[in-house]
């Protein structure tokens, strides 16, 4: 998914993740106008009556995370600052 054009319209996205790996993936190629807000992880959580050193070896064998998703995530647009040298240099060249 290329975020950068996607998400553009859209002020808000929701992003689900499938893979435990992918949201750090995403991460690292995010466009500087976008920013994650919000990020959840979705790992399985281990039934109360199961004893603690059970609950991991069942958590690995069920694959982690619940239903296929490892990761939610909410993308907004960062707001643009523009630097206060191009603000003047614009205004001058308006008035030219």
């Amino acid at each position: 998914m290329r975020c950068g054009s996607s998400c553009s319209p859209i002020p808000r996205t929701v992003i689900l993740f499938t893979h435990r790996h992918s949201l750090q993936g995403f991460k690292q190629f995010l466009p500087p106008n976008l920013c994650i807000t919000e990020e959840r992880r979705l790992d399985l959580v281990a039934p109360p009556f199961v004893p603690g050193w059970l609950a991991h070896r069942l958590n690995a064998l069920a694959g982690e995370t619940a239903l296929g998703l490892a990761d939610v995530a909410v993308v907004e647009h960062k707001p643009v600052e523009i630097p206060p040298t191009l603000v003047a240099d614009l205004q001058a060249a308006d008035h030219k």
